[in-house]
């Protein structure tokens, strides 16, 4: 990536250095700018016979969309760290890194578009789109029963509230759509497609102790959901909630994800390393006392999903 960490971190410093921690240990923070990531490795294919095939080289596509600066919206600052690291792991992992940046509207569901249909998904073993922007999901005044799944859920006379991200020029985007743009796709069929969704659910944030001020939000206000296989989603915060970013390192999910997988792609499953990385989310606490809870999406029919860093045919 043209990118480097020195540079994305100098687009992203402020004010005092008080900042959220991980746990209790300052030294176990997810993302030191200082020191680079390595992905650990194996020289087999990992889990059981039926686990998606995950030999390719490369593995699949990655499109990594950051949405930093916006129109009216307030400047993502930490975000073109995300950037580099999560490009960084995803290249370790033997993927086609494809990065995208502060994005309006129309470009960015024409990318979208156009990624979903590349040829280069043929010869691929697994699809992965990362999005990192502003974003909204909450009733405001009408909470009981505002939010479900599927609309016209039975037992709800509430209007359903959908999971937006927004484009830089402030406009939303569902996520639902970005989902569905990538399940008629035959090149795909069968195989994981496994989507990162960086950005807020709402502006309340969840319960914590704590006194200082250096973590921001990726809060910004504001069609059937169909099923499909081989979906996973992984999402930064839950709904109606705020998702937390350091404005020098990045985001706790995205830096949580860099780290586990890092630690340990080499020999354990998505579902496993997704638990890992919920775990070290709830262990952060940003300066007035913020917690975040992260949340992944298994959809239809699927299998163990490992990524096999270090096997190259």
């Amino acid at each position: 990536m043209a990118e480097s960490i020195e540079e994305a971190a100098r687009g992203a410093t402020e004010g005092q250095d008080t900042r959220g921690h991980a746990g209790t240990a300052q030294k176990e923070r997810s993302v030191i700018l200082s020191e680079p990531l390595y992905v650990g490795i194996t020289n087999k294919p990992k889990g059981p016979p039926d686990a998606y095939k995950m030999t390719s080289n490369p593995r699949g596509l990655a499109l990594i969309i950051n949405n930093k600066t916006f129109s009216g919206a307030k400047e993502r600052r930490g975000s073109d760290v995300d950037t580099v690291k999560i490009g960084d792991l995803f290249d370790q992992l033997h993927f086609r890194v494809i990065p995208e940046k502060d994005l309006n509207l129309d470009v960015m569901k024409r990318k979208l578009e156009d990624f979903a249909n590349m040829p280069d998904h043929q010869e691929s073993d697994c699809c992965v789109v990362v999005i990192m922007s502003h974003g909204y999901q909450a009733p405001d005044s009408n909470l009981d029963g505002a939010w479900r799944p599927l609309l016209g859920q039975p037992g709800s006379s509430s209007v359903p509230c959908p999971y937006v991200v927004f484009s830089s020029d402030d406009k939303e985007l569902e996520v639902e759509w970005i989902i569905q743009t990538f399940t008629a796709i035959k090149a795909l069929k069968g195989k994981p497609k496994l989507f990162i969704i960086q950005s807020c659910r709402g502006g309340k944030p969840q319960d914590g102790d704590g006194v200082r001020n250096f973590v921001e939000t990726d809060s910004k206000k504001l069609r059937m959901v169909l099923d499909a296989d081989d979906i996973f989603v992984a999402n930064s915060t839950i709904p109606y909630q705020s998702a937390y970013r350091d404005t020098q390192e990045g985001a706790w999910f995205i830096q949580s994800i860099c780290h586990v997988f890092a630690e340990s792609a080499h020999c354990k499953d998505l579902k496993h390393l997704m638990e890992k990385v919920h775990n070290r989310v709830a262990d952060h606490e940003g300066p007035k006392g913020q917690k975040q809870s992260a949340e992944l999406w298994i959809r239809g029919r699927t299998k163990a999903l490992y990524f096999n860093p270090g096997i190259v045919p």
